[in-house]
């Protein structure tokens, strides 16, 4: 497996009919490799609804730090979550934002913005099991479990968590930052 940049347009990666693929005799799965911050993550394609370039956002009233605004994208409105501030909780930003990973499950769709995305590679599913290993501030993060590939450290997205965490936000408790 080799993760090298993979080199981007200004055209979409549509992913509305993406499944995960699993190979029937060694059962991997596809990850999609990004980085935030000098560090690789990693996301299971089945959460992935596309892959866009960034856009004009427009804010939003009294949403956390984390959420940038919203985004029309091919004419669905889209919430984006600056990534390094929602999985570190703080105020830093990035150096050169420029993609978003449109995340979807049954109930919401979500723009994480990122820096840079890699590739798309197959890890085997025993490895993108919950690890109980992890350090208890890691386990209560985002990070569902950390695989090596090659001489790379991937932290793999736990993308259940974060839709589980916007959906349980009471956004009467934040000021109006869409200013």
């Amino acid at each position: 497996m080799n993760i090298e940049q993979v080199e981007t347009s200004e055209q979409s990666v549509n992913l509305d009919n993406a499944n995960p693929i699993f190979n029937d005799v060694t059962q991997k799965a596809q990850v999609l490799i990004f980085k935030v911050h000098e560090e690789r993550f990693g996301l299971e394609i089945k959460y992935i609804q596309r892959i866009d370039s960034l856009g004009t956002i427009t804010p939003m009233p009294k949403v956390p730090d984390f959420m940038e605004g919203i985004i029309n994208l091919r004419g669905t409105i889209t919430t984006l979550i600056e990534f390094s501030k929602f999985s570190s909780k703080s105020s830093k930003s990035f150096l050169s934002p420029s993609h978003i990973i449109v995340l979807q499950n049954e109930r919401m769709n979500l723009g994480l913005i990122v820096e840079m995305i890699y590739d798309v590679i197959y890890i085997p599913i025993h490895d993108l099991q919950e690890d109980e290993n992890l350090p208890a501030d890691v386990v209560n993060s985002y990070i569902k479990c950390i695989v090596r590939v090659q001489d790379k450290i991937i932290n793999i997205v736990h993308a259940e968590r974060i839709f589980r965490e916007i959906e349980e936000l009471d956004f009467n408790q934040f000021e109006d930052n869409s200013e």
